[in-house]
């Protein structure tokens, strides 16, 4: 009984970590991914916004294109890293629900 009892915890502490470990990495996945993002759709807004409107943005007024861009990468981040996150969660949540459901069958 002590066997079983010390086995089942091993493997219920090991899950455990597991489990920890691949939300770390999950959410560094996910953080890497929308920065990654961030960059790709702020780069090619800015192309094109500079072939576009090229006349307004002249050496005075290179501080507007330059705040555009900023703008553009903070907001593709963070939608891209909610979205994303809202995805892993929904991925774990699932993932949690079958490995209960082969426990039962178990």
């Amino acid at each position: 009984m002590y066997q079983l009892y010390t086995a089942k915890h091993k493997k219920s502490v090991a899950v455990f970590l597991y489990h920890i470990k691949s939300i770390f990495t999950v959410k560094a996945l996910c953080l890497i991914s929308s920065i990654v993002t961030g960059i790709t759709v702020t780069a090619v807004n800015g192309i094109l916004n500079y072939t576009k409107y090229a006349e307004h943005y002249k050496e005075t007024n290179i501080g507007y294109f330059i705040a555009v861009l900023a703008v553009t990468f903070v907001s593709a981040t963070v939608v891209t890293f909610a979205f994303i996150q809202f995805v892993c969660y929904l991925n774990i949540k699932k993932q949690t629900k079958i490995e209960k459901r082969l426990e039962e069958d178990e």
